[in-house]
């Protein structure tokens, strides 16, 4: 998994290729690593687009929602953007798209800063 991070204001982009699972390369803490890059800028939001991820696991979807509290506890906003059908259903079957800002496109969730 690779993840490619760029700001625009006060807001952090980053752009996930791989799926997020348990395999062993891609099975590092991505709420530390994310929280780490947030902590030393002024970033107010973190958008996650997803066009690159074809699936995620159980483990995937805990450190989202790890990064989501993480992130809430800082004062930031997490938005979702670019799900694929398979993604975007996992997260309906667990009721977190109810908790998260998912929006089809990056513009939309830019907008939404």
């Amino acid at each position: 998994m690779q993840l490619t991070t760029r700001t625009e204001n006060q807001v952090c982009i980053i752009s996930i290729t791989g799926d997020l699972s348990i395999m062993p390369l891609s099975a590092f803490d991505l709420a530390d690593n994310i929280c780490s890059i947030t902590k030393e800028t002024a970033i107010t939001t973190v958008i996650l687009n997803f066009s690159g991820v074809n699936d995620i696991s159980s483990y995937g979807i805990g450190n989202i929602m790890k990064l989501y509290k993480e992130l809430a506890q800082d004062g930031m906003k997490l938005i979702l953007c670019e799900l694929n059908i398979n993604v975007r259903e996992t997260f309906t079957l667990t009721g977190f798209d109810k908790l998260l800002n998912i929006y089809q496109t990056e513009t939309e969730a830019l907008a939404a800063t």
